[in-house]
């Protein structure tokens, strides 16, 4: 299980090329770098997000500017998480709640990313 994790952990490490917004768009590899903590959460290695987990979920909510990043978001995030393996869709929903914050963006594999308000 940790070897599987691990290398869950490097793919999406990898992903992860730059932090920044390219032409003011916002990047999936920054979504993916600020949510990447929180795969032992939403994989069901641990029962609760760790600090480092809600950290980035308060990062992401403060990058999530506009209506475009609020799509593009659900859209990285929809794509990152079914890829996942043994994903606890009942974590993955409650992230944001589990660490206290509002991000006005339901996270969830069966969510319509256009829909967005």
């Amino acid at each position: 299980m940790r070897t599987m994790m691990t290398v869950v952990l490097l793919f999406i490490a990898a992903t992860a090329i730059d932090g920044r917004r390219l032409n003011g768009e916002l990047q999936c590899e920054l979504v993916y770098n600020t949510m990447e903590r929180c795969l032992p959460y939403v994989t069901g290695i641990s029962d609760r997000p760790f600090s480092v987990c809600c950290d980035g979920v308060h990062r992401l909510r403060d990058i999530l500017r506009t209506h475009d990043d609020r799509v593009k978001t659900c859209e990285c995030l929809k794509a990152k998480v079914s890829s996942l393996h043994h994903l606890k869709e009942s974590a993955l929903g409650s992230l944001p709640i589990d660490c206290g914050v509002q991000l006005h963006l339901p996270i969830s594999l069966d969510i319509d990313c256009s829909g967005i308000p």
